[in-house]
């Protein structure tokens, strides 16, 4: 499903009506990588569980440089780093 035809839930039109995304998801892909962002959506409530319980296996620690597809964002590394 990814490569043929991938779910964009950055789309505003799906942002606005999720939840036929969502069922999609769940069916086809309920771990599903999205290709815009380089996420991983985890659709199903028994593997987000999984993924909750196991916090040492299921890390969203990602360095400053790999969250912005195509390299970081200036504002974004001065929010970073202001935070402290």
């Amino acid at each position: 499903m990814q490569s043929e035809n991938p779910v964009d839930l950055m789309d505003p039109s799906v942002q606005k009506c999720p939840y036929d995304a969502y069922a999609r998801l769940r069916q086809e892909a309920p771990v599903y990588h999205m290709p815009s962002t380089g996420h991983y959506v985890v659709t199903r409530y028994e593997d987000l569980r999984e993924v909750l319980r196991q916090p040492n296996v299921f890390s969203n620690h990602m360095p400053l440089q790999e969250r912005r597809p195509g390299g970081p964002n200036p504002d974004v590394v001065a929010i970073y780093e202001n935070e402290g």
